[in-house]
């Protein structure tokens, strides 16, 4: 069967895209329609405004370098300005809330399907600039990473504070990290990053208390009756150890998706537990595929995915209790603000110790 193309292609996923539902990029979606080629440059929306967070952070094996630096902004790609590529995103991109879309848009603004330069206007000091910058394959999506400096799984940051990236978490350190914690006087866990499956098992053994029952609610179609759902609460296992009681921070953002934000839910039962960040992406509930006639393949979140209060996580995100964003002039120090919020609330819980 051929690969389907042009215009039958895009309908389907301007289709897809009216689901509004981050797990309905599936079968290609971003990279069929705006190409695997990307000029490797990481941006991010701060502000309002598309700006370069860390320059060149993928090898190019190319002599031409575009002359990007922290802070600069992206005003336009091939003659075209960022609201014509934000408008692109919305069309043919599934994306369950605005944090989704910007996230988007930031991808695929320097994506092409041919292996050739992108002309690029930026602005940096007030000055317009104009450059040619080159690209290279990229097939996955590129994504911002904050914490290159910290990115293992256990850390000590400053005081004995603890700091976990939970994306590599393996059964067998477990132990090792339960025991570093006893010498820490607070926890930061960094659910911007999707966490690993043996995550699970360190939060059901350390952090969410024995006596919490803790459960989501999920709403599930009858199948043999179209239109009609059925709610149902599901309780996660939790062991009789002992159990983290210092405080808690953990950091979120549009990254942290499905089964991170369900790692988020378990965690806020431990009751010395802070949310802070940005909506997060509001897509949970178990990933249902279809195929369309030529071989589409599409998705959505089969299950509505609850709090055990109602709130809805669909489109909505997680609860979050301080809303910390990124600020240009931290982007330009160099700083992870997010995480500075984080340290500052521990500092503030334990004094009031």
């Amino acid at each position: 069967m051929a690969h389907p193309t042009g215009s039958y292609l895009r309908e389907t996923r301007r289709m897809i895209a009216e689901l509004d539902d981050n797990h309905a990029q599936y079968g290609g979606g971003i990279f069929e329609l705006f190409g695997r080629y990307r000029v490797p440059l990481n941006t991010g929306f701060v502000e309002g405004r598309l700006i370069v967070v860390t320059p060149d952070t993928v090898p190019v094996k190319s002599e031409r370098k575009a002359p990007f630096q922290v802070g600069d902004e992206i005003v336009a790609v091939e003659d075209k300005p960022v609201e014509y590529y934000m408008a692109q995103t919305r069309e043919f991109i599934s994306c369950s809330n605005g944090n989704d879309v910007l996230a988007a848009t930031a991808d695929q603004i320097l994506r092409t399907k041919e292996n050739r330069p992108l002309s690029i206007r930026y602005r940096r000091d007030g000055v317009t600039r104009d450059t040619l910058a080159d690209v290279t394959k990229m097939p996955g999506h590129f994504s911002w990473n904050y914490l290159w400096k910290y990115h293992r799984t256990f850390s000590m940051l400053e005081d004995s504070i603890g700091y976990i990236c939970p994306d590599k978490l393996s059964k067998e350190e477990i132990p090792e990290i339960s025991n570093g914690l006893k010498k820490t006087r607070g926890l930061i866990i960094d659910l911007r990053y999707y966490p690993s499956q043996d995550f699970n098992e360190f939060v059901s053994q350390y952090i969410v208390p024995d006596d919490v029952k803790y459960t989501v609610r999920f709403t599930y179609p009858d199948l043999a009756l179209p239109g009609v759902f059925y709610a149902r609460d599901y309780s996660y296992p939790t062991y009789k150890t002992e159990k983290y009681n210092a405080p808690i921070i953990i950091m979120v953002n549009e990254g942290t998706q499905s089964y991170g934000e369900t790692s988020v839910q378990k965690i806020q039962n431990n009751p010395y537990t802070i949310t802070i960040g940005s909506q997060s992406a509001g897509a949970n509930g178990n990933i249902s595929k279809f195929t369309l006639p030529r071989g589409i393949l599409g998705a959505f979140s089969g299950l509505g995915w609850y709090y055990p209060d109602g709130w809805v996580v669909n489109r909505q995100g997680v609860k979050i209790d301080h809303e910390i964003r990124p600020t240009l002039e931290g982007i330009r120090d160099g700083r992870d603000e997010m995480l500075e919020a984080a340290l500052s609330l521990i500092e503030e819980k334990t004094e009031e110790e």
